[in-house]
């Protein structure tokens, strides 16, 4: 259905589709924008004279006004909210992670090697419809390119190698309006104590003096 902005409406089985022509663009809108079912009965539309919009689904009738949408612009700050170990959640004051603040105001900490399974909470702050927020995050040193989160906002890294790691994190609204300035947190797993240069060091002058 076409509305009084050469906008198309397309009513699917998994949601609402609006189309622009001109850009080449779909905005989909599903149950968390207020939808009762995302499944729509099919030759079921009208649109009368003020242009409001009626579909029918599986659950009732859906209508609406396009041009009494407003559009989310609001480009949400994206934040790290918490960090586990082992499944156990790192608490301030920590004397194996040095970890003095909230994790949210940290950007670099050190973990043993013993250490390396964690788990990472992220959150956009864009409360407008805040279940559709997007995220994209990638551990450099691990990851090779970016990952888009949708539907969980919980990142697991397991059984991560010594060595230092940068994660990065980027989000956006419900409007797929990114925040580009990216969320770093430096990491560093401590190699364990056999396996330090110190003792490398050790083994080459056993073996020269042997």
């Amino acid at each position: 259905m076409e509305d009084n902005s050469g906008l198309f409406w397309i009513s699917t089985a998994k949601g609402l589709s609006r189309f622009n022509l001109s850009t080449n663009e779909f905005t989909n809108y599903h149950t968390a924008n207020g939808l009762p079912t995302e499944q729509f009965n099919y030759n079921s539309s009208f649109k009368n004279e003020d242009g409001t919009l009626f579909f029918g689904t599986v659950k009732g009738m859906v209508s609406f006004n396009p041009k009494d949408f407003v559009k989310n612009t609001f480009i949400p700050p994206v934040y790290i909210t918490g960090l586990q170990i082992n499944n156990t959640e790192v608490a301030i004051g920590d004397k194996k992670t040095g970890l003095h603040q909230s994790i949210t105001y940290t950007g670099d900490i050190t973990l043993p090697y013993n250490s390396s399974n964690i788990s990472i909470d992220v959150a956009a702050l864009s409360y407008i419809i805040p279940e559709m927020n997007e995220y994209s995050y990638q551990m450099e040193g691990i990851d090779k390119n970016w990952t888009i989160l949708k539907k969980n906002r919980k990142i697991f890294y397991t059984k991560l190698p010594p060595g230092k790691y940068i994660f990065r994190l980027k989000g956006s609204n419900s409007e797929g309006i990114w925040n580009n300035k990216e969320t770093i947190l430096n990491l560093e797993i401590l190699p364990p104590l056999w396996g330090t240069k110190w003792a490398y060091i050790l083994y080459t002058l056993i073996v020269l003096s042997i």
